[in-house]
């Protein structure tokens, strides 16, 4: 059989089995946007610490008093804690068995908490160490924030809290189909980035929704570009480990340019939080489009040669 008879092969296999796949992975994410489902809620905090310790250096010239819906205050904490959705499925208000919560271990007290997104939840006060929120709607993707003030009498208004003594705030709540909240240290961005470089060589590849069937259907094109450009050329012989090696090289370096080039086109959240690295990125792109035009041209005049 001829390396063209072998390629119209290949693409019928490949019709046949995607969809097959794509009936599979249809299924699959269907359930995962049931309401039975297992749901998914990411919590974050960011502390700030005591916003007046800046004015330390005026000393006795300060006289700093706060009141806060009529309690008084020694000093402030400010934390912001963000909660996410990243599951697949919404969560309804019929799905909460107990509201979301938010919580504060002693001696600090939650001063109040103020909503800091677009999604409300109306927060009530609980105890000096609680707050609870009415259930809400959050679709796949909704992110709360939630601004919280907390004081501690150890603390006078000036006093710097020292890192291992910050307040740890707490979400809570009983969710169907929800196992626990995950949470991320305040550094997560940091860590995540530190890890990934240091297990990876700095190389990151996420993939979702159209930015992985972009990256499919453009590795197939390119793939079968690059089929058909050498076989024209003569460089696919049966046989040969050459033709093997080339199909190999020419594989990975299209799987690597659509990927590539997905991250300028779609990009994820990592890309947006710490920009795109170009030296990574932009070769396999260029290297992969200039071979593609090598052999056209190589292909072109060998069939300009040919004919008579």
């Amino acid at each position: 059989m001829t390396w063209e008879g072998r390629f119209w092969q290949l693409l019928l296999v490949l019709a046949t089995v995607t969809p097959a796949i794509l009936a599979g992975y249809t299924s699959y994410d269907l359930y995962n946007r049931s309401p039975e489902a297992e749901k998914k809620l990411q919590a974050t905090y960011i502390s700030f610490g005591n916003p007046f310790t800046s004015l330390a250096d005026l000393g006795s010239k300060a006289e700093l008093s706060m009141r806060v819906d009529g309690r008084p205050v020694n000093n402030i904490s400010v934390v912001n804690a963000y909660i996410q959705n990243t599951g697949a499925s919404p969560i309804v208000p019929s799905d909460y068995y107990e509201d979301l919560t938010i919580s504060a271990p002693a001696p600090w007290k939650i001063v109040t908490v103020e909503d800091s997104s677009k999604i409300k939840l109306h927060w009530k006060r609980l105890s000096d160490v609680t707050f609870q929120a009415a259930p809400v709607l959050l679709n796949p993707g909704d992110l709360v924030a939630a601004t919280v003030y907390l004081t501690n009498s150890k603390y006078s208004w000036s006093d710097e809290v020292p890192k291992e003594s910050e307040p740890k705030i707490t979400w809570a709540a009983r969710i169907a189909n929800l196992h626990s909240i995950d949470e991320s240290k305040p550094d997560l961005l940091g860590n995540y980035r530190s890890a990934a470089e240091a297990v990876s060589f700095g190389l990151h590849v996420t993939l979702g929704g159209w930015s992985l069937i972009y990256t499919l259907v453009a590795t197939f094109v390119f793939q079968a570009l690059y089929l058909h450009y050498l076989y024209q050329i003569g460089l696919l012989q049966p046989g040969r480990w050459k033709a093997v090696l080339l199909i190999v090289a020419v594989s990975i370096l299209n799987l690597s340019a659509a990927e590539a080039s997905s991250t300028y086109l779609f990009g994820d959240p990592l890309t947006w939080a710490l920009g795109i690295n170009h030296l990574l990125n932009t070769p396999p792109i260029i290297a992969n489009y200039a071979i593609l035009l090598w052999l056209a041209f190589r292909a072109r005049r060998g069939q300009t040669t040919k004919a008579p």
